[in-house]
């Protein structure tokens, strides 16, 4: 099937998409090459090569709860064949696709303007409700395992994500918002509410009508790889190249990532905010994605002994890795001693979902990483 791959209304690419697979096929023209996704190429063997890769990373996994059942009942095979009966929207970018034929505009299909149904999410979040009748949702486009759903609210568009075996997912987020709000980070604000006695994490989308999120990921693709750099180097040097300064800001990353321990740190969950009318003018994005941390993927016996590593995207270890901090001037100690009593604080809220032994642990490794932290910012 024929598509029109859009930038808001901005035509930027002619594109064969399988109807059954959903999956793209071919590119057959580049419009705006200036607004093809960043690092699937301005040429049409760089886009082949690329932007099924690109489209893909799009979609809701076949590991997600809740998506088999969901799949079911709207009778679709895959999860990339969802993309087509959503247009391919999200709420992280203003990428769509338009069938050949089409007059449909930005203005009749965006999320950011029209809102969306809401009943494909209670779906995926475990809750009883009537199957979908609009598929175009943003849930289709939020990638990740742990159960999650889009609301909209009268004050915007927020993103509630459950919790895993261990239950701290939700807590974890809401610990690494108050920490950066401590040391003064810039990062996407995250509070724990309840759905049928179970935790969520909530947060406000980071970007609007005016702004899109850019993976590091296709930063990195962006840039030519330079012999030697490592991916930090490559990364700094690609966001240099786009006219942003990325030190300051993977100083705080790697900082924070170091204390709360953070083992699902990837190319994925950070990155770049741009200009969607301009496809330019770009700045970091806020530090989001937390959740993976303080030994939550551990079991209660292993949390010390094992969540001192591995780490990502940099390095394989948090002691190599915050090797290539190049500034700890600004980190606040006081703000570090704090640390296991913000932990401690929030998970006196948890409402027995995680048990007493396990907080005693979560609340020892808190008290070793500000240890550890302090210890590097006097410089022993």
């Amino acid at each position: 099937m024929r598509f029109e791959l859009m930038h808001k209304d901005i035509p930027v690419a002619d594109v064969i998409i399988s109807d059954t697979m959903g999956s793209v096929v071919s590119v057959e023209r580049i419009i705006e090459p200036d607004h093809m996704p960043l690092g699937t190429g301005s040429g049409i063997a760089e886009a082949n090569a690329n932007l099924n890769r690109w489209w893909l990373s799009r979609i809701i996994p076949m590991s997600r709860s809740g998506i088999r059942h969901f799949l079911d009942a709207v009778d679709a095979s895959t999860v990339s064949s969802l993309l087509l009966k959503g247009n391919g929207l999200s709420l992280s970018d203003h990428y769509w696709i338009r069938r050949e034929g089409s007059d449909a505009s930005w203005e009749d299909i965006s999320f950011f303007r029209k809102g969306f149904s809401m009943q494909a999410g209670e779906i995926l979040i475990g809750n009883p409700g009537p199957i979908p009748e609009e598929y175009s949702t943003p849930d289709i486009t939020s990638p990740g395992n742990l159960p999650k759903r889009w609301i909209q609210r009268s004050d915007g568009f927020f993103l509630m994500k459950g919790a895993g075996q261990n239950g701290q997912e939700p807590f974890n987020e809401a610990i690494a918002s108050r920490c950066m709000e401590a040391l003064g980070i810039d990062h996407v604000d995250y509070s724990v509410e309840w759905d049928s006695d179970r935790p969520f994490s909530v947060c406000r989308d980071f970007v609007d009508e005016g702004s899109e999120f850019v993976t590091a990921s296709q930063v990195l693709r962006a840039s030519q790889p330079d012999g030697g750099e490592g991916v930090y180097g490559r990364y700094v040097s690609s966001c240099a190249a786009l006219g942003v300064d990325a030190v300051p800001f993977l100083d705080r990353m790697i900082v924070a990532d170091y204390l709360l321990c953070n083992q699902d740190r990837h190319m994925g969950n950070f990155g770049l905010v741009r200009d969607p009318d301009t496809a330019s003018e770009y700045r970091m994005a806020p530090l989001f994605d937390h959740g993976d941390s303080l030994g939550n993927s551990h079991p209660t016996p292993m949390i010390m002994k094992r969540s001192v590593g591995p780490c990502h995207p940099f390095a394989p270890s948090f002691d190599e890795e915050i090797a290539l901090v190049r500034d700890l001037s600004w980190v606040d100690e006081q703000a570090v001693r704090e640390f296991p009593g913000i932990v401690d604080d929030v998970l006196s809220d948890c409402r027995g979902t995680i048990s007493d032994g396990r907080i005693a642990s979560i609340i020892e490794l808190a008290e070793s990483r500000a240890d550890s932290l302090s210890a590097l910012i006097r410089g022993n």
